[in-house]
C-alpha cells in the first residue's frame, strides 16, 4: 500500500471552489450595486479589480484583492492541481489548514462587500 497521496481529493478540499464562487458571487453583487461591468472570464473580473491593472473599473485596495486571489489559487489548486506527495497524516493536516484559511479569507471578503454597501443574507 503507498504511503504517498497522489491528487487526492477529499469532502474538505473539494469545498474549496465554493469558496471563491462564493467571492465571485459578492463582486458581481457589488458591480452591479455600483453599475459596474466586470466581464464574463475569471480574468476580466480579476483584471476589472486588480489594484495594479490599468483596465480596472472597480479597484480593490491591495488587502482584500489578496484574499480574492488567495481564493482563486486554493480554488485553483483543488480543482485542477491536487495536492500531491503528501503522506495521508500530513494531508489531512495541510487540507484542514487550507479550508480553515479559506472559511478566514472568505468572511473576511464577505466582510468588505458588506461595508461596500451590499446585503449579504
Amino acid at each position: 500500500m503507498p504511503s504517498v497521496v497522489s491528487l487526492k481529493t477529499s469532502i474538505l478540499t473539494g469545498k474549496l471552489p465554493y469558496f471563491f464562487y462564493i467571492a465571485v458571487h459578492c463582486l458581481k453583487a457589488l458591480a452591479a450595486k455600483e453599475g459596474v461591468s466586470l466581464g464574463k472570464s475569471h480574468q476580466s473580473v480579476d483584471d476589472s479589480v486588480n489594484p495594479d491593472s490599468p483596465t480596472a473599473v472597480m479597484p480593490f485596495d491591495r488587502k482584500i484583492y489578496k484574499k480574492y486571489r488567495d481564493l482563486k489559487k486554493y480554488s485553483r489548486i483543488a480543482r485542477y492541481d491536487g495536492i500531491i506527495d503528501l503522506d495521508e497524516d500530513t494531508f489531512e493536516i495541510v487540507q484542514k489548514e487550507t479550508h480553515k484559511q479559506c472559511v478566514n479569507l472568505v468572511i473576511a471578503f464577505q466582510d468588505y462587500i458588506i461595508s461596500r454597501g451590499v446585503p449579504l443574507e
